[in-house]
């Protein structure tokens, strides 16, 4: 087991087959609030995943859920940020409408990603899959 990513809110370990997201104790928290939010955020996260899958986005396919970690397929690809401007024109369109049309599904459903960035994108055979759903929230919105 390797980690692959670390970032503000979690640690993302290559475990073989599988990536393992654990989201990190924050030391300035209070341990019961802190606990508290990274128990919800975490299952938040997982349900949305599950949601978004359902209804045809591309994302890792969950297959544990714990306290604070989430195990889900992993996703053998480039991340778009590492390869868009090796990808010719006609390519990046593509990308970018099957992008623009998964966007349209998630709101379609009051699903928001919340970090919409080329490093959340990870194009595998032409098809674009949907990582760090950590931000991710229902809204019915129009503003989100």
């Amino acid at each position: 087991m390797h980690i692959i990513k670390r970032g503000a809110e979690a640690v993302i370990y290559d475990v073989g087959d599988a990536v393992l997201k654990y989201r990190v104790k924050k030391g300035y928290r209070i341990r019961e609030i802190d606990e508290s939010q990274r128990r919800r955020r975490t299952k938040r996260e997982a349900r949305i995943m599950t949601e978004a899958r359902r209804i045809g986005v591309l994302v890792p396919r969950i297959i544990e859920v714990k306290e604070f970690e989430i195990l889900m397929e992993k996703i053998e690809g480039k991340r778009l940020r590492d390869v868009a401007e090796e990808l010719d024109e006609k390519t990046l369109r593509e990308v970018c409408t099957k992008i623009g049309e998964s966007i349209a599904k998630l709101h379609a459903h009051n699903l928001i990603h919340g970090d919409l960035t080329t490093s959340n994108f990870i194009l595998r055979d032409k098809e674009v899959y949907f990582i760090d759903f950590g931000l991710a929230f229902r809204s019915k919105r129009e503003e989100d």
